[in-house]
C-alpha cells in the first residue's frame, strides 16, 4: 500500500472515531443536563403566607372529580390559584394560610395548608 493511501485511510478512520465520540459525548451531555434540571426542581424554599379566599370553582382537570380551584388574595396583594380537595370545604371570605414553594428552576407553586 502506498504511503499517501495509508495516510488517507488513517485520516478517514480517525474522523469516523471522532464523529462517534462526539455523538456519544452529546448524548451523555443531554442525559446529564436532564438530571440537573430535575434536581433543580426538587430543591425548594417554603414560605408561609396568609390570604383571603376570593372565589371557589370546581377544577376541570383530568380525573379531578373531588378537586376545587380556590382563588386567594394574599396579604401582599397578589392573586393566586390553589388546588384543594372538596373535603376542605372552602368558602369565600375565609382567612387561610398557604405555602409558597420557590423551586431553584424558577418555578413557583402554592399549596393549601
Amino acid at each position: 500500500m502506498r504511503h499517501e493511501t495509508r495516510v488517507k485511510l488513517d485520516r478517514a478512520m480517525r474522523m469516523r472515531r471522532l464523529k462517534i465520540a462526539g455523538i456519544g459525548l452529546a448524548i451523555l451531555a443531554t442525559v446529564v443536563a436532564g438530571f440537573l434540571l430535575v434536581d433543580l426542581d426538587t430543591h425548594e424554599t417554603k414560605t408561609k403566607l396568609a390570604g383571603t379566599i376570593d372565589d371557589v370553582h370546581t377544577f376541570a382537570g383530568k380525573g379531578a372529580l373531588d378537586g376545587l380551584e380556590v382563588g386567594v388574595k394574599l396579604e401582599d396583594g397578589r392573586h393566586v390559584k390553589v388546588l384543594t380537595h372538596k373535603s376542605r370545604d372552602p368558602h369565600v371570605g375565609d382567612h387561610i394560610e398557604i405555602t409558597e414553594h420557590h423551586h431553584m428552576s424558577g418555578r413557583t407553586t402554592f399549596t393549601l395548608r
